[in-house]
């Protein structure tokens, strides 16, 4: 995505700030953003992922 104006970086700028107070005021909000999908990348890749290919290496392609 290519930033053709000042402003759109202001702005971008600007939400980012609001959300991260919006988050320093309720920190439970962490474990939504940035722990569960790391749950759920663990699960559907490991777990599920086992039962699909038969085993986790075939299935991840590592």
């Amino acid at each position: 995505m290519e930033i053709k104006q000042p402003a759109e970086l202001s702005h971008v700028l600007t939400m980012t700030h609001r959300n991260l107070l919006k988050m320093w005021h309720n920190p439970d909000n962490v474990s939504d953003v940035v722990i569960q999908p790391i749950i759920f990348t663990l699960l559907f890749g490991y777990l599920f992922g086992g039962a699909i290919a038969g085993s986790v290496q075939a299935y991840l392609q590592c």
